[in-house]
């Protein structure tokens, strides 16, 4: 199947906006047509079944892109504006991009949250390969320092709503539905917590004082009924998108 590449910034916008399914329309518009097309009952049926969306819905998706611009009147055929044109428009710049067919994915938003998270590890790989002092998911205590996890990157729901302007509890519901569509691998980072080479205990009426006193570790620790502390560190992620340039961008 024939593949495009849609870049990283349009799945950022898509969904720091909350726009991820006019966003996949447009992409499908960029997939399916020369660039332009007379949007009429036709087409738009088509774009309803890809989207499962109905032709009514589909419509308010066209509106809203006509009304940022990325699609255009003329005439009798509406034209659909180039990535080079977008991106000068929205005032993008990065050139990478994640190659698929966009018939093919089935959630726009996991879709979305998978290409940003993916990003994310990339630039962690990136730094950790370049200069050997990029922050990985290695760690000494936790479940990332068993062998295979080393593509693994922690990514924090806060690092992630804060890139996106969103909340912290969406940008933890994206990791999980990016996880759940394929689009990412997700593993919880937890690990017991040691004080001086030793796993400890604490009693129920001192769990204030202990978070306090540990600052550092202590809005990540989790103490169980049992009195058992273990620290709940970033959760660990690593892509499964394919990553490319694309100098047609800019």
């Amino acid at each position: 199947m024939q593949s495009m590449i849609i870049p990283v910034e349009i799945s950022h916008f898509a969904l720091s906006e909350g726009k991820e399914y006019p966003i996949h329309c447009f992409h499908l518009l960029k997939h399916v047509t020369p660039g332009h097309t007379y949007l009429n009952k036709r087409q738009i049926s088509v774009l309803s079944a890809y989207l499962n969306r109905s032709n009514r819905t589909v419509r308010r998706y066209l509106q809203y892109l006509e009304g940022i611009g990325w699609i255009e009147p003329n005439g009798k055929v509406h034209v659909i504006k180039s990535w080079k044109k977008v991106f000068h428009q929205m005032g993008f710049r990065y050139v990478i991009g994640v190659e698929i067919n966009p018939k093919i994915i089935k959630n726009p938003r996991a879709f979305f949250a998978g290409v940003v998270l993916g990003r994310l590890t990339n630039f962690q790989k990136y730094k950790r390969n370049s200069t050997g002092k990029g922050k990985t998911a290695i760690s000494s205590h936790g479940g990332s320092a068993r062998p295979g996890y080393s593509n693994y990157f922690p990514v924090a729901d806060r690092a992630l709503a804060s890139i996106l302007e969103i909340s912290r509890s969406k940008a933890n519901k994206l990791k999980k539905l990016a996880k759940l569509h394929g689009y990412i691998e997700l593993k919880y980072n937890f690990y017991p917590y040691e004080l001086n080479g030793n796993f400890i205990k604490i009693d129920n009426l001192d769990k204030h004082l202990f978070r306090k006193i540990f600052e550092d570790v202590g809005h990540k620790m989790r103490i169980d009924k049992a009195g058992r502390v273990t620290v709940q560190d970033s959760d660990l992620v690593r892509a499964n998108l394919k990553y490319k340039k694309s100098w047609n961008y800019l």
